[in-house]
């Protein structure tokens, strides 16, 4: 920064007055004066280190004062890249004083209570408790993993379950709303488009729906917010159907300052593959021409990075192969959860790309309507850079999925959502209905995979099944060829299973001789039963 900016900075550091009583405006005001310095960009990660670091110690002295300021800072902060989150979610120098300080402030303004002078720093992870319905998605303090030194652009692995933000997402929502209503009512083409019809879908279920239930005692759990081991256990031992959050699943130091999006482009699809055709959905363009095209990774490459495209014309890529080696979720590794592995094995051909692991690109003020995914697989999605709106249809009852096919809009009162911040991982199961918002200002990347469990075998060939009967037009990809793929290498594998007596994990004998005779008359096989 040139030093006319470190003294502006300095002198508003140190001279920043006092809140007064309208804590809510001066906060906001306070917000507003720190991230016009912030938004300078000093040139190098060390100057833009060091600027987040001060604005952050600034606020560090009084949780209360500073509550409303801090949690705004902390949204910025957030969604800039690792490093800053690393700064915003840790205290970075190795100092009991600051840790007690910080844990108080960040808890506070967070809307967590925080602990009291008198309660000592934890300086181990504590081991999980046992899993019940009453502690998964809870929030404890002394749960926290220890506070050490971190090194700029490595992210922070962690086995704390992720704190759920319902007020704050509720802010964002708002927002939102606001911003696509707003171009509904105002600047819509005359011609209708499918970002419209996205649009009105999406406004409708934000405004009925709300944040999940986590309590019990409220009536049935909607969502799950789990540490790694929580989230291991609920999937090994349960077929829910409910989503589990979780975070730290597929850390990747991205080594660029100007966050994924631009490393995707400049570090891992390299100028050889940029020749290369991949599917955008465009869905600014008139609905009689549809959504769907084909552009070359050169192209997109202009338009995200370089924002170089027609204005107004908004893009997204639903099923971009990933060539960067993010894990697959430490909760999803067990062997219960690797049938979708047995069948690539299996697979002359192997699998189509995007069923390893997949990249989700959009530019902001993208949305995408309820829908159930193809084929009926359990999915992952880790938000990587920008704000993810994801919402879900919450315990429809089979006439709900009738109404929902025939008027998505029938069960809007059903429709539950959470904000995925940077770093945080959504696994939902098959036959989930569920929806996806962005903001405008915030273009969006995530990683993300799909699995199948041994447990899950009939439920998920009652979806194909369904999907492949469905007359709607909606899963016209499901087709008897497309079904074929999947249950062709799974009859043998079921086969081997009943004659070496290994069926423990699909249920046992019974269960895995339906499977067996389901797939060996796939024509007369009724979903229904």
């Amino acid at each position: 920064m040139a030093s006319s900016q470190d003294d502006a900075k300095d002198a508003l550091l140190s001279d920043a007055g006092p809140i007064g009583t309208r804590v809510s405006d001066a906060a906001n005001a306070e917000y507003e004066t720190y991230k016009a310095i912030f938004t300078h960009k000093p040139d190098g990660d060390g100057a833009r280190f060091t600027l987040c670091l001060s604005i952050r110690e600034r606020m560090l002295g009084d949780a209360a004062k500073y509550r409303g300021c801090f949690r705004r800072f902390y949204d910025l902060m957030y969604n800039q890249s690792v490093e800053f989150r690393t700064i915003m979610a840790d205290p970075v120098v190795d100092n009991p004083v600051e840790t007690k300080k910080w844990q108080a402030l960040y808890l506070t303004a967070i809307g967590q209570p925080h602990p009291s002078a008198t309660t000592p720093v934890q300086n181990t992870i504590r081991p999980a408790p046992e899993l019940n319905e009453c502690n998964v998605g809870a929030s404890n303090a002394h749960d926290a993993p220890p506070h050490k030194r971190r090194r700029l652009n490595v992210p922070a692995v962690t086995d704390d379950r992720p704190a759920p933000d319902p007020v704050s997402d509720k802010e964002w929502v708002n927002k939102v709303l606001r911003e696509t209503s707003d171009w509904i009512r105002d600047k819509a083409p005359k011609e209708e488009t499918n970002r419209e019809v996205e649009g009105n879908q999406i406004v409708v279920y934000l405004e009925a729906g709300c944040p999940p239930n986590l309590d019990p005692k409220n009536g049935r759990i909607e969502a799950y917010y789990c540490s790694t081991a929580e989230a291991r256990h609920l999937v090994d031992t349960r077929n829910e159907t409910v989503p589990i959050i979780t975070h730290n699943q597929q850390p990747f130091d991205w080594r660029d300052e100007h966050g994924p999006i631009h490393s995707l482009f400049t570090q891992w699809i390299k100028n050889a593959m940029r020749n290369k055709k991949v599917i955008v959905q465009i869905p600014t363009l008139p609905t009689a021409d549809g959504t769907q095209t084909k552009r070359t990774l050169e192209q997109v490459y202009r338009k995200f990075v370089l924002k170089d495209g027609r204005e107004g014309e908004l893009w997204k890529l639903l099923d971009l192969e990933n060539p960067v080696p993010t894990p697959t979720p430490p909760f999803l590794t067990s062997a219960k959860c690797q049938l979708l592995h047995r069948l690539r094995d299996e697979m002359n051909k192997g699998l189509p790309p995007e069923m390893g692991s997949f990249i989700l690109l959009s530019e902001g003020g993208n949305h995408t309507i309820s829908h159930v995914d193809s084929h009926g697989f359990g999915t992952f999605i880790t938000a990587q850079e920008g704000r993810h709106g994801f919402g879900w249809v919450s315990h429809p009852s089979e006439k709900d999925r009738r109404m929902w096919r025939e008027d998505p809009y029938s069960v809007k009162h059903l429709a539950r959502y959470i904000v995925l911040r940077p770093g945080q991982t959504v696994f939902f199961p098959g036959n989930t209905i569920h929806f996806v918002f962005r903001a405008l200002d915030e273009p969006t990347l995530a990683t993300g995979g799909h699995i199948l469990k041994w447990s899950t075998i009939m439920g998920w060939l009652r979806i194909m099944k369904f999907q492949q009967c469905d007359k709607s037009g909606a899963n016209d990809d499901v087709t008897a060829a497309s079904i074929l793929q999947w249950t062709s290498p799974l009859k043998n594998i079921i086969k081997s299973c009943i004659k070496s007596g290994d069926v423990d994990d699909i249920g046992g004998l019974e269960e895995a001789q339906r499977i067996y005779d389901a797939i060996k008359d796939w024509k007369n096989f009724d979903a229904s039963q």
